[in-house]
């Protein structure tokens, strides 16, 4: 499962963009222990959304709505690619402010 939550991971961060994916990565990798990288320790979707939500609060809910799709297991309560595009761009704010340390 963890290679799967692996690609599901990286295959979601990429509607971020690369610099904001690359600085989620470096996040979740420092602070949490949680890598995609290969011989990486395994971790549960649950320790991602943890990890996720101290960071963006409520903007990590449309990452972890498209891990889950990646993943399979998606309960469809949030909306369709619509609702991921309209919600993206504050995402991306708050993790370049994040690692600037300046808050929204």
């Amino acid at each position: 499962m963890t290679i799967l939550l692996k690609r599901a991971l990286d295959i979601s961060l990429d509607v971020l963009g690369e610099p904001s994916k690359q600085a989620l990565l470096y996040y979740l990798q420092e602070r949490h222990n949680i890598s995609i990288q290969d011989g990486g320790r395994c971790f549960s979707l649950e320790e991602v959304e943890t990890a996720l939500n101290a960071l963006l609060g409520a903007g990590s809910l449309m990452i972890i709505d498209m891990v889950k799709k990646e993943l399979g297991t998606a309960d469809n309560k949030t909306g369709g690619s619509l609702l991921t595009c309209l919600t993206c761009a504050p995402v991306m704010l708050h993790v370049s402010y994040a690692f600037l340390g300046t808050r929204l």
